[in-house]
C-alpha cells in the first residue's frame, strides 16, 4: 500500500505549532510523525508539499442540526449523509446529530434513520452519537423550538427512548422542571451526558442539578436565565452558574453573531479553552445562500430567514440557529476574539472530545495530530485543500509500553484518556480486592488538573462500594478559603468527594487557628486509619504532595507538616491557570510528608502532560534523593507510574 507523506506543514498541537516534521499516512491512517531529516522516501510514496499551511486535528461538532439544505429531522438517510459530507468539507470529521422538539413518531424515526446512515456514511464526518435537544424545556425559553411539543420529564417516556436507542450520547433538559433532577441521575447511570438548556433555572437550581449529574451547558447565553431582579433583590441564573461551578463545561456558538466579541473573550478568559467547546448549532442553511429556509423537519419545521450570516425567526425577534461551519468558529475565535490558534483548535477538537468522553473512539490525542483533516493557508482565509477529507488516525493507538525501574512499574499510554481510564480501572480493581479482605479501607487523593481524567473514570466505576472507604487529601494551601476554586479540598470535593458516597471525607484545614495543632490532628487520623491506597501525581520540580526538593525528607519524623513552597512549585500553579499571577499563589502549605505517603500499601502515580516530562525522567533515571522527591517511588513496593506520551517524551525505550 502506498504511503501518503505530507511535508512542510505547520502541525497544530494542543500547546504549540511544530514545523520540520513529516506526516506519514498509510491505509487512511497516520502511521508516524517524523522529523524531516529522519524521513526515508520510497519511490512509490505520494508526496504532498503543504507549503507551510497549517495542519490541524479534525474538528468535532457536538451540536449540529443540518447543512447543505438538509436537516437531521428530515427523516431520510440521504439527509444524514449529505449533512455529513457538507460539514466534512469545512474540517469536521466527527459530529453529534441533534434533534429538535417533535412528535414521538418523528423521534423514533430519527433513531432508525441514524442507524442506517451511520453504516452507509463513508464520505462525510463520522456520526458519534445522537443529541436529543428537548422536549423537556421551559416554555419561556423555548427559542426556535416548537412550543407545541414541550413537556415535563416522564421516567416512563425517557426510559423508553433510552431503551430503544443505544446511540443517545447527550440530552439537553431544563433542570428546573418537575422530574428533571431524577432524569439527570438516570442519564448519568446510562452514561448519557445531561446538559442544561432552554431554561429559566435559578443559580440554586443549577447547583442542585449539577449534583444530580448536569455537568454541561448547551449553547451558553442562548435561551437561558441570567441575572434577574425581583423587587429590590438580584438573583443569579444559569449564566452565572456556568462561571462559578467549576466542573460545569460549556459550549458556545462562536459565529461572531450569537455572541459578540466581548462575550467570546469573557468566556475564554474565565471558563478557559479546556472547559469551553465550540459548536455550530448549524441548521440546514449551513453552506447555503441567504433566503428562506426551515428549521427542523420539512413537514413540521419552523420557517426561518437566513441573512447576515445567521438564521432568524420570521419576525427577526430572535436567532433560530446558526449557519456556521466549524472552520468559521475557529476563524472567529482567532480573528475576532484574538485568542491563540492552538487554543481555538483545542476548543474545536480536544475539549468536545473530553466532554463527550470519546477520546479513545475519535483518536483526538494530546501528544500528536492524530487526524489530518484541515489545512488552511492563512488564518484569515481558512482555505481548504483538496487533500482534506480522510479521517486519519494513528495506527498503534492501543499500544501500551510497560517496563520496570527497580521496584516501580511504569506504564506509558498513547493518549491521556487511555492513561486515565487504565489507571482508574487498576485502582478500582485494587479497591475491590481490598474490600474483599477488609470491612473498610482508607485512601489519599491528590488535587491537581493532572488527576482530572483519572478521577472522572474512577467515579464512574460501578463496582466500587464507596460507603466503605474513608478519604483523605494530601496537601492544602495555608490561608485559602475552603470554598475557593484554588483550594485542594474544594478541587477534590467537586471532582470526587461530593460525587460518590464515601464513608467519611477528612479535610485538611489550611485556615485552622493553630496550624501545628491541625498537623497533629490530621496525623492522628492517619495513624487511626492506616492508608491502603495513595493516588498521587508529580510536580514540575519532582515533588510529591507539597514536598518540594528544599523541604523533602525521606526520613521525616512527622506525618503532616507546614512547608514553604518553592518558586517552581508556585509558578506551576500559575501555568496551570489555578492562579492568575505568581504573587497570588500562597507561599506556605500543609502537606503529608513522604513517609506518610509511603506508609500506604499501594501507590498509584498518575502523571500526564508535557510540562512533567523532565521531572518524570529524573524520577525514573536520576539519583534517588530529595533533589527529586518522586525518585523515592523506585524503592516502594506495589507502586505504579502511569504516563501519557507527552509526559514520557524524554524516555527512550
Amino acid at each position: 500500500m502506498k504511503r501518503l507523506i505530507i511535508l512542510n506543514g505547520q502541525l497544530i498541537f494542543p500547546d504549540r505549532i511544530d514545523t520540520g516534521k513529516a506526516l506519514i499516512c498509510k491505509n487512511g491512517k497516520i502511521e508516524q510523525i517524523l522529523a524531516d531529516k529522519m524521513l526515508e522516501i520510497n519511490p512509490d510514496d505520494q508526496i504532498i508539499d503543504a507549503k507551510q499551511q497549517y495542519v490541524s486535528p479534525g474538528f468535532i461538532d457536538m451540536h449540529v442540526h443540518g447543512g447543505g439544505g438538509h436537516d437531521f429531522m428530515d427523516g431520510t438517510v440521504e439527509a444524514f449523509l449529505r449533512i455529513a459530507e457538507v460539514h466534512a468539507k469545512y474540517g469536521t470529521t466527527a459530529m453529534v446529530p441533534t434533534t429538535l422538539t417533535c412528535t414521538d413518531e418523528e423521534l423514533m424515526n430519527t433513531f432508525t434513520i441514524y442507524k442506517k446512515a451511520k453504516v452507509l456514511n463513508n464520505k462525510g464526518a463520522k456520526f458519534i452519537g445522537l443529541h436529543l435537544e428537548g422536549p423537556y424545556f421551559s416554555p419561556s425559553q423555548c427559542g426556535a423550538q416548537d412550543p407545541n411539543y414541550l413537556k415535563k420529564p416522564c421516567p416512563k417516556e425517557y426510559n423508553h427512548f433510552i431503551n430503544i436507542s443505544q446511540d443517545i450520547v447527550r440530552w439537553s433538559v431544563a433542570p428546573e422542571l418537575e422530574g428533571a433532577i431524577e432524569m439527570g441521575e438516570e442519564l448519568q447511570r446510562q452514561h448519557i451526558l445531561p446538559s442544561i438548556a432552554h431554561t429559566d433555572a435559578t443559580y440554586e437550581e443549577v447547583e442542585k442539578a449539577n449534583k444530580a449529574g448536569y455537568t454541561h451547558i448547551t449553547h451558553l447565553y442562548s435561551a437561558m436565565s441570567s441575572v434577574t431582579r425581583r423587587n429590590a433583590f438580584r438573583h443569579a441564573g444559569v449564566v452565572e452558574a456556568a462561571y462559578l461551578i467549576d466542573d460545569i463545561t460549556v459550549e458556545i456558538i462562536a459565529d461572531g453573531i450569537h455572541l459578540p466579541k466581548p462575550l467570546l473573550q469573557f468566556v475564554y478568559k474565565f471558563k478557559g479553552p479546556d472547559k469551553t467547546a465550540l459548536c455550530t448549532d448549524a441548521m440546514r442553511g449551513a453552506g447555503m445562500p441567504d433566503g428562506e429556509s426551515i428549521l427542523g423537519s420539512l413537514t413540521n419545521g419552523q420557517k426561518v430567514i437566513i441573512e447576515d450570516g445567521v438564521a432568524k425567526m420570521p419576525d427577526r425577534s430572535a436567532f433560530a440557529g446558526s449557519v456556521a461551519t466549524t472552520d468559521r468558529l475557529v476563524r472567529t475565535m482567532v480573528q475576532l476574539a484574538g485568542i491563540p490558534l492552538t487554543d481555538a483548535i483545542r476548543m474545536m477538537t480536544l475539549t468536545p472530545a473530553r466532554i463527550l468522553h470519546t477520546l479513545t473512539h475519535q483518536k483526538v490525542l494530546l501528544k500528536q495530530v492524530k487526524m489530518l483533516t484541515l489545512s488552511f493557508s492563512t488564518i484569515k482565509s481558512m482555505l481548504l485543500t483538496q487533500y482534506q477529507k480522510a479521517m486519519l488516525s494513528i495506527v498503534n493507538e492501543s499500544e501500551t509500553k510497560v517496563f520496570q525501574q527497580e521496584l516501580l512499574t511504569i506504564k506509558i499510554y498513547p493518549t491521556l484518556q487511555q492513561m486515565g481510564n487504565e489507571a482508574a480501572k487498576e485502582v478500582a480493581d485494587r479497591i475491590c480486592k481490598l474490600l474483599e479482605e477488609k470491612a473498610e479501607i482508607n485512601m489519599i487523593f491528590a488535587a491537581a488538573p493532572s488527576q482530572d481524567e483519572f478521577l472522572n473514570h474512577l467515579i464512574h466505576d460501578k463496582r466500587i462500594d464507596w460507603t466503605r472507604i474513608n478519604a483523605f487529601h494530601m496537601d492544602e494551601y495555608i490561608g485559602i478559603h475552603p470554598d475557593a476554586p484554588q483550594s485542594f479540598g474544594h478541587f477534590l470535593r467537586i471532582r470526587i468527594f461530593d460525587k460518590v458516597p464515601f464513608k467519611k471525607v477528612n479535610y485538611l484545614n489550611g485556615r485552622a487557628e493553630s496550624l501545628e495543632e491541625e498537623c497533629k490532628r490530621y496525623a492522628d487520623l492517619l495513624t487511626k486509619y492506616p492508608v491502603d491506597i495513595v493516588c498521587l501525581g508529580i510536580g514540575e520540580n519532582g515533588h510529591i504532595a507539597f514536598n518540594d526538593p528544599d523541604v523533602a525528607d525521606f526520613n521525616d519524623p512527622k506525618l503532616v507538616k507546614i512547608v514553604k513552597l518553592d518558586p517552581v512549585c508556585r509558578q506551576q500553579q500559575v501555568n496551570e491557570k489555578c492562579f492568575e499571577r505568581l504573587d497570588l499563589v500562597p507561599k506556605e502549605a500543609l502537606t503529608l510528608t513522604i513517609p506518610a505517603l509511603l506508609k500506604a500499601e499501594w501507590m498509584f502515580c498518575i502523571v500526564p502532560f508535557k510540562n512533567k516530562a523532565h521531572a518524570v525522567y529524573r524520577a525514573i533515571y536520576g539519583e534517588i534523593s530529595e533533589k527529586c522527591p518522586a525518585s523515592i517511588l523506585r524503592r516502594k513496593e506495589k507502586s505504579s507510574l502511569y504516563l501519557d506520551t507527552e509526559s514520557a517524551e524524554q524516555i527512550n525505550l
